[in-house]
């Protein structure tokens, strides 16, 4: 068994005369390995941006916990309270979940202000962040999601490979460049994965919340969008590579190659963000008026969604990861018409509803659950947004039904095939909904809501 080294313990003096988590003692490495491989299979959809083999490697590497060569403490503790979430078995004394959740916690907080490696930081702030969502702990992954994005303006993690002469463009880590192609994706995609954490906890409150990069550092945002791990270990990204205004790109003029689904999800969430987020009325005199007009966000949501690959492209057993992240990057971009959509003038409100109804059918097809599946948490408000849709819909439809009949003065005719679809679609919502709530208790709470909404409708 290890114990905490006195070089973290000696960090936090100022704070406390007593370290409070410096009796942490690891379980034998057969027990980490067995984490391990419950956690890393899900790795990808709750956020984990680091090389997951070079990660494991230093995972099992037979020095103390803490020694700088192996994974952070806070990163360690909260991939472990992963591990023991998927174990759903056993666990040593002082390594249950609300074990793991207090250390994690802690190891986090000592970690902040002298992280070794900021990178291993922020993927903990967001695998807690993740976790604390799930769980319906919703300020407190706000909370962490915040730092996560406080540590990546501090670092200037926005301006890799940044094409403005004047950017410094690792800021404090100017002294601790990245060892190599990997390390610097590792950040670029660390930096990309908060700005998706964020953007689902917006969707999830309903409403923007007061610090996202993507609202602090739009303007400013160089950084290239990220790509699979093995596309660095391959030298994908070419060395002389610079950018710049990364999001202003996206929203004006890019074109949509054949792209990593990583990237495709990151493109995904920040045309949800910034439908999000667009202001009422008139658009600010600073920001191009393409960038908030709607039928110019409707062309390029609708270019980019046509621009995805079909789902069928990842095999859901052979490549269960590929499969689940594209899918929700369907519903990503799916969720950013209905948005859109819901902002419509009445001149085009009709149309603007039709196809809300399209994007929410969209939704609950490709996020259609699988028993065993494990999702992000984001998935509960992406299906009762799609269900809501529906149910509009159906209100609408019946409402005409009501209004012929009363001016004919016949009784209520039947529901259309229309109607029925509709009224099928939220059931199988309902279903999907159904299936995932039984590991989260965030949707089990979205959940009990459609539900309630569809029971009274």
């Amino acid at each position: 068994m290890a114990r905490l080294p006195s070089r973290l313990e000696a960090d936090s003096s100022s704070s406390s005369s007593k370290n409070p988590v410096g009796d942490f003692e690891e379980p034998p490495s057969q027990f980490i390995r067995m984490l391990l491989q419950y956690f890393l299979p899900h790795a990808s959809q709750l956020g984990f941006f680091l090389d997951p083999d070079r990660f494991y490697d230093r995972a099992l590497l037979p020095l103390q916990f803490g020694d700088p060569h192996r994974p952070s403490p806070g990163l360690l503790c909260v991939v472990y309270l992963w591990g023991i979430h998927f174990s759903k078995g056993t666990s040593p004394p002082g390594f249950s979940e609300p074990d793991l959740l207090h250390r994690s916690r802690q190891y986090i907080s000592l970690e902040i202000s002298s992280p070794v490696h900021i990178e291993q930081t922020i993927q903990a702030q967001i695998l807690l962040g993740t976790y604390l969502f799930r769980n319906k702990s919703l300020l407190q992954a706000e909370l962490h999601s915040s730092g996560a994005a406080t540590a990546i303006l501090g670092y200037r993690l926005h301006q890799i490979r940044s094409a403005r002469a004047s950017t410094n463009i690792f800021g404090p880590l100017s002294g601790s460049l990245p060892k190599d192609a990997v390390e610097e994706g590792e950040r670029i995609r660390g930096f990309w994965a908060v700005t998706f954490l964020q953007t689902s906890l917006c969707l999830t409150f309903n409403e923007n919340r007061p610090f996202c990069v993507l609202e602090s550092l739009g303007p400013d945002i160089d950084t290239p969008w990220p790509l699979e791990i093995a596309d660095y270990h391959a030298g994908v990204l070419p060395s002389d590579y610079l950018g710049q205004q990364s999001i202003k790109h996206l929203l004006l003029d890019d074109s949509f190659p054949a792209s990593p689904v990583c990237m495709l999800q990151a493109k995904a969430s920040v045309f949800l963000y910034h439908v999000l987020r667009l202001p009422p009325g008139e658009p600010p005199v600073m920001v191009s008026p393409k960038m908030t007009s709607y039928s110019w966000l409707d062309t390029r949501i609708s270019q980019f969604w046509q621009s995805l690959p079909p789902l069928h492209v990842f095999s859901s057993t052979a490549d269960p990861s590929g499969s689940r992240s594209l899918a929700l990057a369907h519903a990503l971009i799916a969720a950013a018409a209905i948005k859109l959509h819901q902002r419509a003038t009445a001149s085009v409100a009709a149309h603007a509803q039709a196809k809300s109804v399209s994007a929410a059918c969209g939704i609950l097809e490709c996020l259609r659950a699988r028993e065993g599946l494990t999702v992000h948490p984001v998935v509960g408000a992406l299906c009762a947004l799609a269900c809501g849709v529906l149910m509009v819909e159906v209100r609408t439809v019946r409402g005409f039904r009501e209004a012929w009949s009363a001016s004919m003065g016949t009784p209520m005719t039947p529901p259309t095939s229309e109607e029925n679809d509709l009224v099928v679609g939220i059931r199988d919502g309902l279903a999907t909904m159904a299936v995932y709530c039984k590991e989260s208790s965030l949707m089990a709470q979205q959940f009990k809501l459609v539900q309630e909404q569809f029971e009274s409708m």
